[in-house]
């Protein structure tokens, strides 16, 4: 399933020397266009996220890399807001909870 991949993922990430863990996080979705927090310009694969993760962390979700580059006022440690390119996707999107696999700049 879902989470033997993540692993087989996981394994494969450590084997290349890279640290990452896996997290169960919520996810939510959000199109806002404009500057991101960290000054990036928002666009696909950017994600906010809460104030533990450092800016240039990456996060694999459902098979898509998204890199944290923003903040905001509801998202905190445990959450994931990733940016979508219309209000109709992020509402498609809604809620979710997941394990994901984080890599952590270094």
């Amino acid at each position: 399933g879902a989470m033997t991949s993540l692993f087989a993922i996981l394994l494969s990430l450590r084997m290349l020397g890279i640290p990452c863990q896996i997290v169960t996080v919520s996810i939510s979705a959000y199109s806002d266009y404009g500057i991101t927090a960290s000054g990036a310009l928002t666009r696909p694969g950017v994600a906010a996220c809460g104030p533990s993760y450092p800016f240039g962390t990456f996060f694999l979700v459902a098979g898509q890399w998204f890199m944290c580059l923003d903040r905001g006022g509801l998202v905190t440690d445990g959450h994931l807001d990733l940016w979508m390119a219309s209000e109709d996707a992020a509402w498609e999107f809604g809620r979710a909870t997941r394990s994901v696999i984080v890599v952590r700049p270094h």
